[in-house]
C-alpha cells in the first residue's frame, strides 16, 4: 500500500522546470520513493509513478491519498490508467495519509537548504537528499532501518563521499579492459574510473 501526495514548495521552479515533488511512502516500512515532476496532468502522474516507483521497487496492490487533496481527481485517473486499486482517505485525517508526515520533514530540510545556498531553486537535490535521511532512519518504534525492510540493505548516512583517486588496477585483465573502453565510450576517463572501482 502506497500514501501518494504531490508537495511544492511554493511557486518555485528548479533549474530544470520541475515544480512539484510527487512522493509515495510505503505504509509497511515508511520508506519513500520520490520523483520531481514539471507537469500533473493524469497522463503525467501515471507515466512518472509506472517508471520511478513501480517499476523501480515492485507494484502496489492500493494508492492512499488525501481527499482533502488539490490533485485528488488527477490521482483517481492516474491510477485508473494503472488498473491500481484507489482509496481517498477522510478529508482533515492527515495521519490516514502517512506522506504528510514527511512532507513536514521535507518542508523544514528545503528551508534550511535554500536558506543555506540562498538560492531557493535548489530545493529538488534538497528534498532528494532529505529522502535518502528519512530512508536512512529507524522505522517508528523499532530498530530496524527503513532501506534494509523495503530494499534489503542500509542506507549510509552521513553519506560518506571520498575524494581520493580510484585504485590503480594490477590485472593484465582488467587493463585490456579498460583499454577497450577507450575505442567505444565518448566518455573514457568515466567508463575508466566506474571499471576500476568494480574491479576493485
Amino acid at each position: 500500500m502506497l500514501h501518494v501526495d504531490l508537495w511544492a514548495p511554493g511557486s518555485i521552479k528548479d533549474y530544470r522546470g520541475n515544480t512539484y515533488l510527487l512522493a509515495g511512502m510505503c505504509d509497511l516500512t515508511g520508506f519513500v520513493v520520490q520523483s520531481a515532476v514539471t507537469t500533473i496532468t493524469s497522463h503525467d502522474l501515471a507515466r512518472v509513478f509506472f517508471q520511478e516507483f513501480l517499476l523501480k521497487f515492485g507494484m502496489c496492490g492500493l494508492v492512499v491519498v488525501d481527499a482533502g487533496s488539490n490533485f485528488l481527481a488527477t490521482f483517481e485517473a492516474m491510477c485508473e490508467a494503472l488498473s491500481i486499486r484507489f482509496h481517498a482517505a477522510a478529508k482533515g485525517n492527515h495521519k490516514a495519509v502517512s506522506v504528510e508526515r514527511y512532507f513536514r520533514f521535507v518542508n523544514k530540510a528545503v528551508t534550511i537548504a535554500t536558506n543555506d545556498r540562498d538560492d531557493p531553486t535548489v530545493w529538488v537535490p534538497a528534498s532528494m537528499t532529505a529522502g535518502y535521511a528519512w530512508n536512512s532512519s529507524p522505522i517508528d518504534g523499532t530498530d530496524i532501518l527503513r532501506s534494509v525492510a523495503a530494499v534489503g540493505r542500509p542506507f549510509q548516512f552521513p553519506i560518506d563521499i571520498s575524494l581520493a583517486l580510484p585504485p590503480q588496477l594490477c590485472s593484465d585483465n582488467a587493463t585490456a579492459v579498460t583499454q577497450y573502453l577507450k575505442f567505444v565510450n565518448e566518455h573514457v576517463s568515466f567508463s575508466q574510473a566506474i571499471l576500476r572501482y568494480l574491479v576493485e
